[in-house]
């Protein structure tokens, strides 16, 4: 299953977030722009397969961790279990 989560611009619903998806368990989270539920939700919610585009509203703090835990897909296509998967975020390059 995909779940695909767009448009959530408070922390306060990170929790939230974390165990609808948790719950749901899907073979694949992505986060689809302006998903700005703080940097340590962001860590948790890794422990899924994870992809995210960034939205206009992210922060670069947040866009910087999804470089690092290599689930930002600015940019770029990955393959994913033989399907291809590219994103172009809304965020200024940094």
């Amino acid at each position: 299953m995909l779940l695909a989560v767009s448009g959530v611009r408070s922390p306060k619903l990170g929790p939230l977030l974390t165990r609808l998806v948790s719950r749901l368990n899907p073979d694949l989270l992505a986060l689809c722009g302006d998903v700005n539920v703080g940097r340590h939700v962001l860590r948790e919610l890794s422990r899924f397969r994870l992809v995210m585009v960034s939205g206009e509203s992210d922060d670069v703090y947040y866009i910087k961790l999804a470089k690092e835990l290599n689930a930002l897909l600015d940019g770029r296509v990955v393959e994913l279990d033989g399907i291809r998967v590219g994103g172009m975020g809304a965020a200024n390059p940094s």
